[in-house]
């Protein structure tokens, strides 16, 4: 999402944040040239929601003993289901009616697009329940895993930013 890479990110181009000089294609709104709502979208639907389906299948399956393993598991899981309500949004907020409710099955080659609208209340539900599953007594992944944040999952945290 911050790659300055004009193959997969123009964003800063089209609200002229930045602009080109010598091509000028992506200033002049030309997202065909270079493929780039393919790229955009591969590289968050192939590629990323896959990736967080599969790290939470792994997770799942880890067999934690101690309470505290428990809920430091609890706290990853539901931090992959952030990043992934979060991804899903840019995808529906970039291209409208998207393939949810079917997307990412492999036994289903054509998954249906969902309207936009219901994908968004499906969104804010799923963010609703992984924002109270997340307890800031506990840990989630490594500090050195989390480039953001560092492991800690306390709510304050989480609001820095807002």
């Amino acid at each position: 999402m911050v790659s300055t890479n004009v193959n997969f990110n123009i964003f800063r181009l089209i609200v002229q944040q930045w602009t080109e000089t010598t091509y000028t294609d992506e200033a002049n709104y030309d997202f065909a040239t270079r493929a780039i709502p393919f790229q955009h979208w591969d590289e968050l639907y192939r590629r990323t929601l896959a990736n967080f389906k599969e790290s939470a299948k792994i997770i799942a399956t880890d067999e934690a003993v101690a309470d505290e393993q428990i809920k430091a598991k609890n706290n990853r899981l539901a931090i992959i289901e952030v990043m992934e309500v979060y991804t899903y949004s840019v995808l529906v907020e970039s291209f409208g009616n998207i393939p949810y409710s079917e997307a990412l099955n492999i036994d289903i080659l054509t998954p249906k697009y969902d309207d936009g609208l219901t994908v968004y209340k499906d969104l804010i539900a799923r963010l609703n329940t992984a924002i109270g599953t997340l307890d800031g007594g506990f840990g989630s992944f490594n500090a050195s895993a989390d480039n953001i944040y560092g492991g800690d999952t306390k709510m304050d945290r989480f609001c820095q930013f807002a």
